[in-house]
């Protein structure tokens, strides 16, 4: 009986950090899903009615759009390292549905044929699947972003 109450408490001990370090990453995980949201809205907030959200950092959006209730949003962009992305909204957790897609002529572009099919010095890449572009610099990207829209509404 003493070996067998011996191993419960080992593993009892040993269990415990582990459990507690799986509470503490899912507890962090929270925190930042929490402070993501609240810049989200903050910046949706600051942005008013206009279809392109600009994000200080990259991070997790679509909870946050939606929180605030801003359908009018078609495209969000924000600094990526050295260069800027312009990503698409998902219109839901189990689709890879957007609520608009980047051009068909801008599908899986680079460099020099995406500056010349888009028209932006700058441009440097278009996934095939159209849900993320890259530019090289914030101004670049908002005039990527500004064709998107058009196409979009157009």
């Amino acid at each position: 009986m003493a070996d067998v109450t011996n191993l419960r408490i080992a593993l009892g001990v040993t269990a415990l950090p582990v459990a507690r370090a799986f509470v503490k990453a899912q507890l962090k995980r929270e925190a930042a899903k929490y402070r993501a949201e609240s810049m989200v809205v903050a910046a949706i907030e600051a942005a008013g009615a206009g279809p392109i959200l600009e994000l200080p950092i990259g991070m997790p959006f679509r909870a946050g759009v939606e929180k605030a209730g801003a359908d009018h949003l078609l495209f969000v962009i924000h600094p990526r390292g050295t260069d800027w992305a312009l990503t698409t909204i998902r219109v839901g957790d189990e689709t890879f549905d957007n609520r608009a897609d980047l051009p068909a002529a801008w599908a899986g572009l680079t460099d020099d044929a995406l500056e010349a099919a888009s028209g932006v010095k700058g441009a440097t890449f278009c996934h095939n699947g159209r849900f993320i572009a890259v530019a090289s610099s914030r101004e670049a990207v908002l005039k990527m972003a500004d064709i998107a829209v058009a196409e979009a509404l157009g």
